[in-house]
């Protein structure tokens, strides 16, 4: 049933989209993909687990010691997730189990299999799920699922995941017009200004009063809440699900629910109650594609028909309200975390009072940072004078001919150049440390390197034009054709050795690389 889906989807010309770091997937070696009974998305990386609720990731580490000994199951990654919110990750011999919900990694698997009343065997005996190892354009599919949505992901043993679903990208659409309407004002009312004075002074972006007397201030720090009475009931941030503490634009649709602009993409906001509200986020895979940029300040606009609009640096987002219907994971904010209420007057002056001294701090402190600035060069440009008769001994160039920027800009050079150098031998060593170790990952790496994965990752393309993903297979496969050319080790050992589980992989991606076999790579001549 699976495969019928997929041809239909790709007969019907649905877009692909890929997956992988650059959206916060923490590596691009994909082992098995699950639905949770909540509607997140769980995949299994070579050293990681990832939640995907719709919009971002969440990642969990698979640390050695939380492992727990399931001796009975030797075999490849299987992923189950329960109905208590809890994923169950076997792979070779040991058990893995996160708790989404919380956000934790089970530190006690055996603790949580008594209370549960769960025994070895039957974990062991847990069904497997196999997919095939290609399809059509996709190679090396790892793991295949269909969500509740209709949409189907195919992960891969290195590129990622592919993601397949034409129903739920046309809920927006993205053009390249420019916005025609008037930005909205800063503040919708002077009640608004007023209560952004109060509790959110020099950080708000947008305001909105609804219809049913709620007060909305968009803020750098989330979206605050205020009843009819101004009473502050909520900041909704990212705590509570937000996708962007960066609020930019505010708008009420004929429905009475709240859409915002956030730096990061879209989200729905529901009231529920007095007090309870439910966001759901909407990103890229929506069809919101922003290309990197974010949306402006204050441009959103609800036209005649009911369309909402949104203007970002490269165009306009229109979508109707009524047509975002997917049945996608949400957050709540709930009254049990009810921020703090409305502040006194006298506290408000406080904070303003605070902000005004902290801001008189930081003249002052850049104040004497670019006094110290300007000495400092007025000290190297009287040291350059002493020494403005010397020649260059390599091109013959007189240094007074050469002014201080570039001397800087060419030291600066010469710094990054020695920095760059050194980062890419660190990269190398590390990688060859672990050559044989078929769980080392990106995650593994920039753990290593003492590095985030997206600072890694941006490093590493800037340098070498390459992911780390794909650094890392190079180097493997390049000490595999040493390997092939300088020992009569059999290929089996070498794969083994170079990271690969399994022989026919390595010979597939030694192929793909070098256009040839192992075999056939060992026996030609150099």
């Amino acid at each position: 049933m699976l495969f019928f889906m997929v041809a239909a989807l790709i007969a019907s010309q649905a877009a692909m989209h890929v997956i992988d770091m650059r959206h916060g997937l923490s590596e691009s070696r994909i082992r098995k993909i699950c639905q949770m009974p909540d509607g997140r998305i769980a995949i299994a990386t070579t050293s990681t687990i990832d939640v995907f609720d719709g919009t971002r990731f969440s990642s969990y580490p698979l640390i050695p010691s939380y492992a727990y000994p399931l001796e009975c199951y030797q075999g490849k990654r299987q992923m189950r997730c329960d109905s208590g919110g809890r994923i169950w990750l076997r792979n070779k011999g040991k058990l893995f189990v996160v708790d989404a919900r919380s956000g934790k990694l089970v530190k006690d698997v055996g603790k949580l299999m008594k209370e549960l009343g769960l025994q070895e065997n039957d974990i062991a005996a847990w069904p497997q799920v196999r997919v095939p190892t290609t399809y059509d354009s996709i190679n090396d599919v790892s793991s295949m699922i269909r969500d509740s949505f209709g949409g189907l992901w195919i992960g891969t043993l290195e590129s990622g995941i592919y993601y397949l679903n034409d129903r739920r990208e046309r809920q927006f659409n993205t053009y390249d017009s420019v916005y025609r309407h008037k930005p909205k004002a800063l503040f919708s009312s002077k009640r608004t200004e007023s209560l952004a004075e109060r509790f959110a002074p020099f950080v708000t972006n947008c305001s909105l009063e609804t219809n049913d007397g709620y007060a909305l201030i968009g803020t750098l720090n989330g979206l605050l809440v205020f009843d009819e009475a101004n009473q502050h009931i909520a900041t909704i941030d990212s705590h509570y699900g937000l996708i962007s503490d960066n609020v930019l634009s505010v708008i009420s649709d004929f429905n009475r629910d709240i859409w915002i602009a956030t730096s990061r993409g879209i989200s729905r906001i529901k009231k529920l109650g007095q007090e309870k509200f439910r966001i759901t986020n909407f990103g890229e895979l929506d069809g919101i594609r922003l290309e990197g940029r974010e949306f402006r300040p204050r441009q959103i606009f609800c036209d005649s028909a009911g369309g909402i609009n949104v203007g970002f640096g490269g165009g306009v987002v229109k979508f109707f309200p009524d047509s975002v219907n997917a049945p996608r994971y949400s957050f709540y904010y709930p009254d049990t975390n009810l921020q703090e209420q409305v502040e006194t007057d006298d506290n408000s002056e406080t904070m303003s009072r605070t902000a005004k001294v902290l801001l008189i701090v930081v003249l002052v402190l850049a104040s004497a940072y670019l006094s110290y600035r300007l000495l400092r060069k007025k000290k190297l440009s009287e040291k350059n004078v002493e020494h403005d008769n010397e020649e260059d001994s390599t091109a013959g160039i007189r240094l007074d001919s050469v002014s201080d920027d570039i001397i800087d800009r060419m030291k600066s050079d010469s710094r990054n150049s020695d920095a760059d150098d050194e980062f890419m031998r660190k990269i190398k060593t590390i990688v060859e440390e672990h050559l044989g170790d078929e769980e080392f990952s990106v995650q593994t790496l920039s753990e290593c390197m003492a590095m985030d994965r997206t600072g890694l990752y941006r490093k590493l393309q800037t340098l070498t034009g390459k992911s780390p993903s794909v650094y890392i297979r190079e180097i493997r496969l390049n000490v595999a054709a040493r390997l092939l050319k300088e020992s009569d080790l059999p290929v089996s050992e070498i794969s083994m050795k170079t990271g690969y589980s399994t022989t026919k992989y390595f010979n597939k991606v030694f192929r793909q690389t070098f256009s040839v076999s192992p075999e056939e790579y060992r026996t030609k001549e150099t």
